[in-house]
């Protein structure tokens, strides 16, 4: 996967071709989907195959030297800075996908001693991904969207915990709860995503981040389920937990939507509202499992959290 669309003119920077054709990153998307999808195979099946296939497209999009992408997250704009995010919410809702994959296929034979080459690429990935929060850019304030800072920071965590790195997603789990619910009202409401033409559906785009960092934190420890939420936030729940009950009730109801972006279940609602199956196995709401039902399982997520219902439908019950 290499890119033809990037404004630097190298063919290893990934970019998504702008606002009206992002060609390049629907392809990205499927592609890290697949990777992602045969190595959970590999690891339900035990079937090696699957995992020999993953490898195969983990080295095509990280190690192989004609078609790897350069491991950085702000490929996108490093010439043309037009749309003024200097980390591109493309990268971060791709990569996952194959470190998700890799962490399942580890140590397998297909990887011919080089899955130490996937675990550097990693390595420098996440070093620029903590390097450009420090930067002035990186101030949360200045124009970046709460669906982009969720998805920010849970694939910073995700490389933090694949490299099995306890300090890097310590920082990560503190930017989260410091800079990524920057803005969230009482009723867990965001305000950046209800001023966008498809609130409903940047709304549940943020919702799948958070959740996903929650469960990265979750399987190193670390409860973010129940934490309160930044002191700007004075609502009476866990800050998570408001942010799903606000948007809950209109997936049950898309026409009852009050903002922009209402009145129908697209491809991308689908896509992020699959995330209730996570937050119904922790929290175990009602209104969670009339979302699902409303949306019709198995549910599973174009991003980086998959086939939900197969990986997280009633984890009370196991």
């Amino acid at each position: 996967m290499t890119d033809d669309g990037s404004t630097t003119g190298d063919p290893h920077v990934f970019a998504s071709g702008g606002k009206t054709d992002r060609h390049d990153y629907m392809a990205a998307r499927k592609f890290g989907a697949q990777t992602r999808d045969l190595a959970l195979a590999y690891h339900w099946t035990g079937k090696n195959v699957y995992a020999r296939k993953a490898v195969e497209f983990i080295k095509h999009w990280a190690i192989n030297p004609e078609t790897a992408m350069r491991p950085s997250p702000v490929n996108r704009i490093s010439v043309d800075n037009k749309w003024g995010v200097p980390a591109s919410v493309e990268i971060n809702i791709t990569i996952p996908n194959f470190i998700y994959a890799a962490a399942l296929v580890n140590n397998h034979p297909a990887w011919e001693e080089e899955e130490h080459k996937f675990e550097s690429w990693t390595r420098t990935m996440l070093q620029e991904l903590e390097d450009w929060a420090e930067k002035p850019y990186g101030n949360p304030v200045i124009g970046y969207n709460t669906n982009m800072r969720g998805s920010y920071i849970q694939h910073r965590a995700a490389a933090a915990t694949y490299l099995n790195d306890g300090n890097a997603l310590q920082k990560a789990v503190t930017w989260y709860k410091k800079h990524a619910i920057y803005e969230v009202n009482d009723d867990g409401s965001l305000p950046l995503e209800l001023k966008r033409d498809e609130a409903l559906d940047y709304s549940l785009n943020a919702l799948q981040a958070f959740t996903t960092m929650a469960e990265v934190a979750r399987h190193n420890g670390i409860n973010l389920y129940d934490w309160e939420g930044p002191h700007e936030y004075g609502g009476e729940k866990p800050v998570l937990e408001a942010i799903a009950d606000y948007t809950a009730p209109y997936i049950v109801s898309p026409d009852e939507w009050p903002h922009a972006g209402g009145g129908g279940r697209s491809q991308e609602y689908l896509d992020n509202g699959a995330i209730y199956e996570a937050l119904y196995s922790q929290y175990r709401k009602e209104i969670y499992l009339e979302a699902i039902r409303a949306m019709n399982r198995p549910l599973r997520s174009g991003d980086y959290t998959g086939p939900l219902t197969a990986t997280h439908a009633n984890l009370f019950e196991l």
